[in-house]
């Protein structure tokens, strides 16, 4: 089979793209997510356009600038893989802090939501549980057959708990 030109990637060159993305895509979601640029009124609110255009340039300085300098590329790539795990943790924090968040105050939070999100948050902790268990050092206390059936109880004891509660309110 003959080689293909495009899948012979120089490793360096490989490891300047990706330290020039990581940068990238973490400055250009700090500053979009920090609106440090968008104009405010009296009380704090952000009015008026957000500069996407600024936040760009600022992420691509950023991003050439650990690329092109050896020593930081050389650190992403053993920083970005415990890093990236980090970041999908906060990512998915974020997201559900933003799906329990109430729009009005006096409004109830959905119990089915809270249900469905908690289950997910308890599969993934299950899935990745040879993971958890070697870095925090609890790997010979629960097996993962245990902390399957550990986490299934936990989900049907909320199931129960989230039904009795919708009937009382019922009630």
């Amino acid at each position: 089979m003959p080689a293909l030109p495009f899948l012979s990637v120089d490793p360096a060159l490989l490891a300047s793209a990706m330290s020039f993305l990581f940068v990238f895509a973490i400055v250009f979601a700090l500053l979009s997510y920090s609106k440090m640029f968008v104009q405010k009124d009296e009380k704090g609110e952000p009015k008026g356009k957000e500069p996407r255009g600024t936040y760009l340039i600022l992420a691509l300085i950023f991003g050439a600038v650990a690329a092109s300098y050896e020593p930081v590329t050389t650190l992403l790539q053993s920083v970005i893989p415990p890093f990236a795990i980090f970041l999908v943790g906060v990512f998915f924090l974020v997201f559900i802090r933003d799906i329990f968040r109430r729009k009005k105050p006096s409004e109830e939070a959905d119990p089915l939501r809270t249900l469905v999100v908690l289950a997910i948050f308890l599969i993934v902790l299950w899935a990745f549980w040879n993971e958890i268990s070697a870095i925090t050092g609890i790997s010979g206390l629960i097996s993962p057959e245990n902390a399957f059936y550990l986490i299934a109880i936990i989900i049907i004891v909320l199931i129960f708990w989230i039904v009795s509660r919708a009937e009382a309110k019922r009630d």
